[in-house]
């Protein structure tokens, strides 16, 4: 994959997976909003792929979630792609949306993607939940923007910009 197709194909899909969501159902009434009980499929759908998205950026940006000391941990195996950098564990840990970050990750492993068997139920049930994940939405587009395309000299308004990127 080359440093274009990774900045303005490769991240932009899962930014748009990961941000549809929040997008589709935060309750803004934007032109854009669906209301999640007409179309039951489309909300779990977006919801389950935020989930799986969220788990994705984290390990783009360096970390994972270690299960035995239910926290954030440095990923061993995390290697700069095309000049972005590692996103500090000090900073993740001492956010209060840390511990939503965790649930989410959980989340993406045990009842989405059933990497862990234990407990495929997840904590995002209600409404009021879902605003703790719609928070860590906006973190983790914010840490990409930051560490992914930033420190990478690249720009990721200008990469959503294209054509192929755009939410409608």
């Amino acid at each position: 994959m080359t440093a274009d197709e990774y900045f303005d194909a490769h991240i932009p899909h899962r930014l748009n997976l990961l941000i549809a969501y929040r997008t589709r159902y935060s309750g803004n009434r934007a032109p854009c909003s669906i209301d999640p009980e007409f179309y039951r499929d489309l909300f779990r759908c977006a919801k389950d792929m935020s989930l799986l998205m969220a788990r994705f950026f984290c390990g783009e940006l360096g970390i994972y979630f270690d299960e035995r000391e239910v926290a954030m941990k440095d990923s061993q195996n995390w290697k700069s792609r095309f000049g972005s950098t590692r996103v500090i564990l000090s900073a993740i840990r001492s956010d209060p949306r840390c511990s939503a970050l965790c649930d989410m990750y959980r989340a993406a492993n045990h009842a989405v993607a059933h990497i862990n068997p234990q407990g495929i139920d997840h904590s995002f049930k209600m409404s009021t939940d879902d605003q703790r994940m719609i928070a860590v939405i906006t973190w983790i587009e914010s840490l990409i923007r930051e560490h992914i395309y930033r420190d990478a000299g690249r720009d990721l308004a200008t990469s959503m910009s294209r054509p192929d990127n755009k939410m409608t």
